[in-house]
């Protein structure tokens, strides 16, 4: 996988992960959700990451069984004015790559 050409890929294939967010972004693409186990990474039961998780899965993508891939029919419907307002929701009215630089800013404070 090459993340700095996203824009190359057709599809992009993932479980949870927050590539989707930055796939649907640059792209305007939709992703295929794998259903497989969550990883827990918190000890906490429903926090805000958990809560976009969950939404990207239906709402910039479709979530498949591994089993039904192949019977999958593409491609597949986007509501497109409500996965842009769920992508202007996660990264704020500012640029995302600068919302970007400060979180990976803090965190490394913090670190």
């Amino acid at each position: 996988r090459d993340l700095n050409n996203l824009h190359e890929y057709e599809i992009l294939f993932t479980d949870y992960s927050g590539i989707a967010l930055e796939y649907y972004y640059l792209t305007g693409k939709y992703a295929i959700f794998l259903n497989v186990p969550k990883k827990i990474k918190r000890k906490v039961s429903k926090t805000e990451v958990d809560f976009i998780e969950d939404k990207m899965r239906t709402i910039i993508g479709q979530s498949v069984d591994i089993g039904t891939l192949y019977d999958l029919s593409l491609p597949i419907d986007l509501d497109e004015a409500k996965a842009k307002d769920f992508i202007l929701s996660v990264t704020g009215p500012s640029n995302p790559l600068e919302k970007s630089i400060e979180i990976i800013d803090s965190e490394i404070i913090q670190s």
